[in-house]
């Protein structure tokens, strides 16, 4: 059965990404440069919080974010905030690339930015804190006996960096899913066609 309110899915995942360090630059005047590359999500498989994201969905939503990434516009948090807009004071990463491999696997790279949070998370880093990736997005879901399977219309807006992720491998080299909340204002917007940055607009 579909459940027709637009809810924003967080995903909590734990996946096998990498976190990299490379120095740049002439000896004297090197500066390092820290990315996080690896696993970040994985569809057909059931996460922490009972979803599913079929192969076809997933596909749709990355379609929808090459310009984005290509702009450099996907920008992420440390921790979910508690609302679907980005917010610029707290960036600590650009998302460079997302790829769906054959395995399901949804590949991914993210660039660490020279932001505060940016700091911190170089911080992390380079204390080998194991950190987690989830998705932040919004859609509809359909119940199938005890799971959740993301209907067609899932919207990505950001891929994360947590400390508990909802994918079961979402640690990247160096790097969303927790609370799923419901705004009755996203649901109004979504379904007068609106764009995700008009969505956005309208609520703040």
């Amino acid at each position: 059965m579909e459940n027709n309110n637009v809810s924003w899915l967080q995903e909590h995942a734990i996946y096998n990404c990498q976190s990299e360090i490379i120095t740049e630059g002439a000896e004297g005047n090197a500066k390092k440069k820290y990315y996080l590359k690896g696993e970040f999500s994985k569809v057909n498989e059931k996460n922490k919080n009972g979803r599913i994201y079929p192969k076809n969905i997933m596909l749709e939503a990355l379609n929808q974010t090459k310009q984005m990434i290509s702009d450099r516009r996907m920008l992420g948090e440390i921790e979910h905030p508690n609302s679907p807009a980005i917010n610029l004071k707290e960036v600590s990463h650009v998302v460079t690339k997302l790829e769906l491999n054959e395995d399901g696997v949804l590949y991914g790279e993210a660039e660490v930015l020279d932001t505060p949070n940016g700091e911190i998370l170089k911080n992390l880093i380079e204390s080998n804190i194991k950190l987690g990736i989830s998705s932040r997005g919004y859609g509809k879901v359909i119940k199938k006996g005890d799971l959740l399977e993301v209907a067609p219309g899932y919207n990505l807006v950001c891929f994360d960096v947590v400390a508990d992720p909802s994918s079961n491998n979402a640690y990247p080299s160096a790097i969303h899913e927790n609370v799923e909340y419901i705004e009755e204002k996203v649901e109004k917007v979504i379904e007068n066609g609106k764009t995700p940055l008009e969505l956005l607009k309208n609520i703040f």
